[in-house]
């Protein structure tokens, strides 16, 4: 045998090795970026599902709202949660801006049975600053 066939068949038997675990690496790769394909179209339907629930829940508190069923506050703080779910222009996400106002600025207002160990006069305080604003 000549040194070149010596030489030719050592690289060939190097080279064959490496081209089969790129090919495998390859595979891999794909079968990953399937994966996560697939997991970004899953969790931007879910988004989608939420952001549909919350438009449902943000129809039904503002009906609630004009019926007089709940205080503007309060209505301010449920819209404000559940329109941070849409999947909406940051321009089209303005018509909200009075709700997380409204909100952020009676975040301090204590709610539930914090607001029900207050005093009378503590809770007048609070609705008269809620009232207010």
């Amino acid at each position: 045998m000549s040194l070149e066939l010596i030489l030719l068949t050592i690289g060939l038997l190097i080279i064959f090795p490496l081209a089969g675990y790129a090919g495998w690496l390859l595979w891999q790769l794909r079968k990953q970026n399937i994966i996560a394909q697939e997991l970004e179209e899953t969790k931007q339907t879910l988004l989608n599902q939420k952001a549909k629930e919350a438009e449902k829940s943000i129809s039904v508190l503002l009906l609630a709202l004009q019926k007089e069923q709940l205080s503007a506050t309060e209505a301010a703080m449920r819209v404000s949660h559940f329109s941070r779910m849409l999947n909406w222009e940051e321009q089209d996400m303005l018509a909200y801006k009075a709700f997380h106002q409204l909100a952020q600025e009676t975040s301090h207002i204590p709610i539930l049975d914090q607001w029900k160990a207050l005093s009378l006069e503590e809770q007048e305080t609070f609705d008269k600053q809620r009232i207010d604003l």
